[in-house]
C-alpha cells in the first residue's frame, strides 16, 4: 500500500500515463471546460496535466464535449 501512487520508472505518475497510453489514444480531452483536440505533443501541452484525459476514439471523444478549433 505505501507503493500506491508512487512514480515507476523515474516519471511522475502523470508522465506515465501518458507514455503507458497517451501516444495510443488519438484524441485527448480536457476535464475543465470539456473540449477535446486531436492528441499531440503540443494539444496536450495545451491543457494541464491534472485535467487531461485521454479518449480513444471519435465516438467518445464526440460524448465528451466540443471539438477545440484552434488548440
Amino acid at each position: 500500500r505505501k507503493d500506491l501512487g508512487k512514480a515507476r520508472s523515474g516519471l511522475t505518475p502523470a508522465e506515465e500515463r501518458i507514455s503507458l497510453q497517451g501516444d495510443k489514444m488519438p484524441f485527448v480531452g480536457d476535464s475543465q471546460d470539456w473540449k477535446y483536440v486531436t492528441n499531440t505533443m503540443e494539444a496536450r501541452e495545451g491543457f494541464a496535466e491534472d485535467s487531461r484525459v485521454f479518449l480513444p476514439n471519435e465516438a467518445i471523444a464526440k460524448l465528451w464535449g466540443k471539438i477545440e478549433e484552434n488548440p
